[in-house]
C-alpha cells in the first residue's frame, strides 16, 4: 500500500549530492526462489511477482484525457523557490507590448482579463479569501501549467531571459551487465525514493534555459515502488521481462537491449539523421543541441552512435519499435561535424553551440545543404526556416531603361519553382539584411551570396523608388555591369548599352596632350588631364581635389583645349580670380577664344559662342543671369574654387545645377570644409544621384561616419567617390619643392590679459551651465575668447592693455626684415589686422593689405607689387587669402591666430609654398598659452589632411556639443 499526499517535490539534482539531506527506504530485496520441491508445486521469486505487478498495475491503469487579445500575462520565475510573479502586458498602437505591470496574488486573482485555461488554473492555486491571499504562488504543479505557455521568463532580467517549461515523462530502461543480470534504470535516480512515491509533480532544470515538469501518474509511482524492491534480475528473466516491457511500453518509453530483432520485431524504420534542437536562451541567443530521435513521431532523444539499439516506445497510443543503426549515425554526425567546423568558437561542448541570430541562420544554412543527413527541431512558438536555396546572381532577371541621367530598372528574383520577391522588395531587405540573410516573413529567411550582397547594398543605397519602378544615377552603371557580368539576366535599352560603350571606349581613349599647349606639364599633370578626359568622354562629372598649386587651373585649360572642337566651355570662378583666368587661358591656350560674360554683351556672346569657345564668368552674374545660361548644353562646365556651391540651400547652388553640359568639372583644393553634406552637394551637381537622396545620404554616411566613425562606411563612401575624384598631395608628387618647416611659438599673456580672459571663461562656463546660453550663445561666447587671445581691445576697443601677441609679432617681423625675408601674414578677424595695421604703421614699417573688400581690379597689383620685393610684409585676411594668388615670393608665412579647420590654414600658406617657389618656407603660428587657441591645435592633430576631413568628420565649428564646448573652456 502507497500513500500519498498532495504537495510538490522541487528538486534540483545537483542539489541531492555532497551529503544534503534525502529520504530514503530500505531497499534490501529478497529471494525467495528455490528450487521445486513437488513437481506440482511453484514458489515465485520476487522479481517473477515484480513482474506480475507491475503487469497488473499497468492493466489497471486509469486512462486520462489529453488535456489576438489586446492584454496577456506574462510570468516570471524565480529560478530557486520556483515561486511565480504574474506580469500584465497591454498591446500599444503600433502592435507592440509595453513592458507590463506586476501583480500582487490578490489583484491576480480578482483579476477577470485576459482569462484564459493558464490564468484559471494558476487563480485556482492562489489560496485565500477576499481579504486574505497567500503570498506564494509556485512549485512544480504550478508550474506544470505552463508546459508549453510562450511568455515565461527569468525573474529580475526585464523579461530579457526566456525560459522553456516543457513536460518530462518517465523513462525506463533494462540493461545487462557483466554478469548477465539485467539492471533496471529510469530516468529521475537523481530523486530520492521517498520522494518520488510521495511527490506527484517533480521538476528539473535540464539547461538554464530550459525547466522540465513530471507528473507522475499513481501508476508510474508503484512501477517505480516495485522496480525498487529490486536491485536486477536474474539473466533467466528474459522472457517474462520481455512480456512486461511490451505491456507498459504502451504508456512509458522502454529502452532495452534484452531482445533481438526475432525476438521483438521493430514496427517502423529507425531514423539515423541528426535532429539539431534550437531554443531561445538570454540576450538574443539560441541553445543548439545535436541529438538522434531514432522512432519516427516521438521527441525521445539519444547521443548520436551511443546508447541502446533497441527502443519501444508509445506513439499517439500506438507502440512503435525501432532498431536503431547505431554505425550509421555516427557516421552522420561525423559527416555534419565537419562541416559545423567554421562555428566551432561557439561550441559549450561537442554536441551544444550558443549562437546568436545572424550565427543561427549560417548554422541552418550548412544543415540546409546536408538535409539528407540532418533536421532541425524548433519549440513550437519559436521556430526560423532556412529553406530556399541561396540567392545567386542567376537568380535574377532585370529591365534596364534610360531617361537622361537617370537609368530606371524592373526586375524579379526567383526564390525558387513558386516564390519570386520583385527587385524593390529585394533591395528593402538587403537593407535590413541580418549579415547574408534576408528576411522573407517572420519566421523564414534565405542566404544571399555575399559578392552578390555587396553589390546589391551598394545599389540599395543609391536607388529610390518613383511608382513601381527603381531610379539609379546613370553614373552607378558601373554597378549594374558588375551585376550582369556575373550572372544577372539583364535586359537594357540601346542608350544604355551605349552608355556603357562609352565608358568602355573611354579606358581605351587615345588621350594626349594638344600640341597647341604652351606649357610642358608635369608627369602628374598629364595623369590628372588624361583622367578628366576620359571621365568627360562618357560625360561623367569629376573633382580634382589636389593640394592648392599643383597647377589644378592648367590641367584644366588642358582639357579646355582637347575637347575645344565639342562645343563652346563655361568656366564659372570668384570675382578675384576671373582675370587670373583670362590671363592664363591667353598664355597656356592661345587658340582658345576667351569671352568675359562680366563685361561683354552677354546675349550675343550666348547666340555666338562655337567651338574653341571659352566664356567665364563670376558666380555672382551667373546667379543674375542663370536663366539665359542654363539654356546652352554647353561642351564643359567648369567650377573653380568649387567649394562655393558647397551650401545647397544657397542661391548660388541652386543656379549652378540648372546648367546643362556635356562633362562637369569641379576644382578645390578644400571639397569639404564644416560638413560632410557638402561633399554630397559637390557630386549632386558633378553626377547626379550617384550619392542618392540626401536624407538618404546621411542616415548611411553622415551620421556613421561623423557620429560614430564608423570605418566600414568610410571604405563604402570611399569606394563610391575615388572613381570621380582626385586628389594628389605636394609630399607625393613634387620632389623639387624645396623644404617646408612649421613652428609654433607660445605667446604667454601678461597678469591683465590673464585676468580679463579668465572673467570671460568662467562666465561663459557658468552660464553655460545654468542653461542661460545655447549652444549658439556659447559659439558667439568662444569667438569673443579668441578675439581676448589676441588683443585685449578686440574685446572692447576701450581697454588700455597692451597685446602680448602683438608685441611678439613686431619683434619676429623685424627681425625677418633685418635678414631679407618677406612673409605674409594671415588672421581671420580683419579688426585684428587693423590693430596689426596701427603697431606696424608705428614701427614705421610697410606693408601691403588686402581682404575680402578689396576690387579685383587691385588684387593683381597687390600681388605683382609684392612678388617684385618692394613691399616685405603682405597683411591678408585668411578668407580672403585663400583664393587665386600666387605669392612665392614669400619665405615666411605668419599665422596670427588659428581657424577651426587646418585646411584653410594650409590652404592660405600655400600661397607661397607652390609650384615656382624656390625658397625654403617657413610658417609660423602665434598661440596664446593657456587658452582656447592651444584647443582648437588639439582638434587640428585628427584633420590635418583633406582625406581625414573628408572620411573622418567635418569642421568642429558649428556643430560643436555643450560637452564639446565645456571641453574648450576647460583649464
Amino acid at each position: 500500500m502507497f500513500f500519498r499526499r498532495e504537495a510538490d517535490a522541487v528538486l534540483n539534482p545537483e542539489k541531492y549530492e555532497n551529503g544534503e539531506t534525502t529520504f530514503s527506504y530500505d531497499n534490501k530485496t529478497c529471494d525467495f526462489g528455490v528450487p521445486p520441491l513437488m513437481s506440482l508445486i511453484k514458489v515465485q521469486a520476487e522479481w517473477e511477482r515484480v513482474i506480475e505487478r507491475i503487469i497488473q498495475i499497468q492493466n489497471g491503469r486509469t486512462r486520462r484525457p489529453d488535456t489576438e487579445d489586446s492584454e496577456r500575462f506574462v510570468y516570471e520565475i524565480d529560478e530557486d523557490t520556483l515561486e511565480i510573479w504574474p506580469r500584465l502586458q497591454k498591446r500599444t498602437k503600433n502592435g507592440s507590448w509595453t513592458s507590463g505591470k506586476s501583480l500582487t496574488l490578490s489583484a491576480f486573482k480578482k483579476s477577470t482579463s485576459p482569462s484564459g485555461p493558464v490564468e484559471n488554473a494558476l487563480r485556482n492555486l492562489v489560496e485565500g479569501g477576499e481579504r486574505f491571499v497567500s503570498s506564494r504562488l509556485g512549485g512544480a504543479e504550478a508550474m506544470s501549467h505552463l508546459i508549453g505557455y510562450p511568455y515565461v521568463y527569468r525573474l529580475d532580467t526585464d523579461l530579457s531571459q526566456r525560459i522553456e517549461v516543457c513536460k518530462g515523462s518517465l523513462e525506463l530502461s533494462f540493461t545487462k551487465n557483466k554478469n548477465g543480470e539485467i539492471v533496471p534504470h529510469h530516468n529521475l535516480e537523481n530523486f530520492s525514493q521517498a520522494a518520488l512515491l510521495t511527490y506527484d509533480y517533480l521538476s528539473v532544470w535540464e539547461s538554464p534555459e530550459v525547466l522540465k515538469i513530471y507528473h507522475l501518474s499513481h501508476e508510474e509511482q508503484q512501477i517505480l515502488g516495485q522496480l525498487n524492491k529490486v536491485k536486477s534480475f536474474p539473466a533467466r528473466s528474459v522472457k517474462p521481462l520481455t512480456q512486461m516491457i511490451k505491456e507498459i511500453s504502451t504508456d512509458i518509453p522502454v529502452l532495452s537491449d534484452l531482445v533481438s530483432d526475432k525476438e521483438m520485431k521493430p514496427t517502423a524504420k529507425a531514423v539515423s539523421k541528426i535532429t539539431f534542437q534550437f531554443s531561445p536562451t538570454d540576450y538574443n541567443c539560441y541553445s543548439v543541441h545535436a541529438v538522434v530521435r531514432p522512432v519516427p513521431g516521438s521527441t525521445m532523444a539519444f547521443e548520436p552512435g551511443h546508447g541502446l539499439q533497441f527502443v519501444t516506445v508509445n506513439v499517439n497510443k500506438e507502440l512503435v519499435s525501432v532498431s536503431r543503426d547505431l554505425k550509421k549515425e555516427k557516421t552522420n554526425w561525423e559527416e555534419i561535424e565537419n562541416k559545423l567546423l567554421s562555428f566551432s568558437d561557439y561550441q559549450e561542448n561537442s554536441d551544444t553551440w550558443i549562437l546568436n541570430t545572424e550565427q543561427v541562420l549560417e548554422f541552418m544554412e550548412v544543415l540546409r545543404e546536408n538535409k539528407g543527413i540532418c533536421d532541425i527541431a524548433w519549440p513550437q512558438e519559436v521556430k526560423f526556416k532556412v529553406d530556399k536555396p541561396p540567392i545567386t546572381f542567376d537568380s535574377i532577371n532585370l529591365n534596364i531603361r534610360s531617361i537622361g541621367s537617370w537609368l530606371t530598372m524592373q526586375g524579379k528574383v526567383q526564390l525558387d519553382g513558386k516564390t519570386a520577391l520583385e527587385m524593390d522588395e529585394l533591395l528593402d531587405k538587403i537593407r535590413e539584411a541580418k549579415g547574408r540573410f534576408i528576411k522573407l516573413d517572420d519566421t523564414e529567411y534565405v542566404a544571399i551570396s555575399d559578392k552578390l550582397k555587396k553589390v546589391l547594398s551598394q545599389i540599395a543605397k543609391v536607388t529610390h523608388k518613383k511608382k513601381k519602378e527603381l531610379e539609379i544615377s546613370a553614373f552607378n552603371a558601373g554597378s549594374l555591369k558588375e551585376l550582369e557580368d556575373a550572372g544577372v539576366s539583364l535586359n537594357a535599352d540601346q542608350e544604355y548599352r551605349d552608355l556603357l560603350s562609352r565608358i568602355d571606349s573611354a579606358n581605351n581613349l587615345n588621350v594626349s596632350v594638344p600640341s597647341a599647349l604652351q606649357a610642358e606639364l608635369r608627369s602628374y599633370q598629364i595623369d590628372g588631364f588624361e583622367w578628366l578626359a576620359r571621365l568627360a568622354h562618357w560625360g561623367a562629372g569629376a573633382i580634382l581635389a589636389d593640394d592648392m598649386g599643383l597647377g589644378k587651373t592648367i590641367q584644366t585649360i588642358t582639357l579646355l583645349l582637347f575637347r575645344a572642337s565639342q562645343g563652346p566651355s563655361l568656366v564659372v570662378t570668384p570675382s578675384s580670380v576671373l582675370y587670373n583666368w583670362r590671363d592664363e587661358i591667353s598664355r597656356f591656350a592661345p587658340s582658345l577664344n576667351i569671352h568675359i560674360f562680366n563685361s561683354g554683351d552677354r546675349k550675343k556672346i550666348l547666340e555666338t559662342a562655337g567651338n574653341n569657345d571659352v566664356v567665364l564668368c563670376t558666380y555672382g552674374v551667373l546667379s543674375s543671369e542663370i536663366e539665359n545660361m542654363s539654356k546652352p548644353v554647353w561642351n564643359v562646365v567648369v567650377l573653380d574654387e568649387a567649394h562655393a556651391i558647397k551650401n545647397r540651400t544657397s542661391q548660388i547652388s541652386k543656379n549652378v545645377h540648372s546648367l546643362k553640359s556635356k562633362a562637369r568639372v569641379l576644382l578645390t583644393g578644400t571639397p569639404i570644409q564644416n560638413h560632410l553634406s557638402e561633399i554630397w552637394n559637390l557630386f549632386d551637381f558633378a553626377n547626379p544621384g550617384l550619392l542618392g537622396s540626401l536624407p538618404d545620404f546621411s542616415e548611411r554616411f553622415i551620421i556613421p561616419i561623423e557620429k560614430y566613425q564608423d570605418k566600414d562606411q568610410q571604405r563604402l563612401l570611399k569606394k563610391m567617390i575615388s572613381p570621380f575624384l582626385l586628389r594628389r598631395t605636394k609630399a607625393e608628387v613634387l620632389e623639387e619643392l624645396p623644404q617646408k618647416t612649421e613652428i609654433t611659438i607660445k605667446v604667454s599673456m601678461s597678469p591683465e590679459e590673464t585676468a580679463l580672459y579668465e572673467n570671460l571663461r568662467n562666465n561663459t562656463l557658468e552660464n553655460l551651465a545654468s542653461g542661460e546660453i545655447n549652444s549658439i550663445q556659447a559659439m558667439a561666447a568662444l569667438t569673443k575668447l579668441r578675439q581676448a587671445a589676441c588683443n585685449p581691445k578686440l574685446v572692447d576697443a576701450k581697454l588700455d592693455i597692451p597685446s602680448s601677441k602683438a608685441s611678439v609679432f613686431l619683434e619676429l617681423v623685424k627681425d625677418l626684415i633685418a635678414n631679407n625675408h618677406r612673409a605674409l601674414v594671415f588672421s581671420q578677424f580683419t579688426s585684428h589686422l587693423a590693430l596689426i595695421k596701427q603697431v606696424l604703421d608705428e614701427a614705421k614699417i610697410e606693408y601691403l593689405y588686402l581682404d575680402g573688400s578689396t576690387p579685383t581690379s587691385e588684387r593683381k597689383g597687390l600681388v605683382e607689387k609684392f612678388q617684385t620685393g618692394l613691399t616685405p610684409i603682405f597683411l591678408i585676411s585668411l578668407k580672403a587669402g585663400g583664393l587665386g594668388l600666387n605669392l612665392t615670393g614669400a619665405d615666411y608665412v605668419i599665422h596670427l591666430d588659428p581657424w577651426w579647420n587646418p585646411a584653410i590654414e594650409d590652404q592660405a600658406s600655400d600661397r607661397a609654398y607652390r609650384i615656382g617657389q624656390e625658397r625654403a618656407v617657413t610658417i609660423y603660428r602665434l598661440i596664446t598659452e593657456n587658452t582656447i587657441e592651444e584647443k582648437i591645435i588639439d582638434l587640428h592633430l585628427t584633420k590635418r589632411s583633406l582625406a581625414d576631413a573628408l572620411l573622418e568628420g567635418a569642421d568642429m565649428s558649428s556643430k560643436l556639443s555643450k560637452e564639446e564646448i565645456l571641453k574648450l573652456l576647460s583649464v
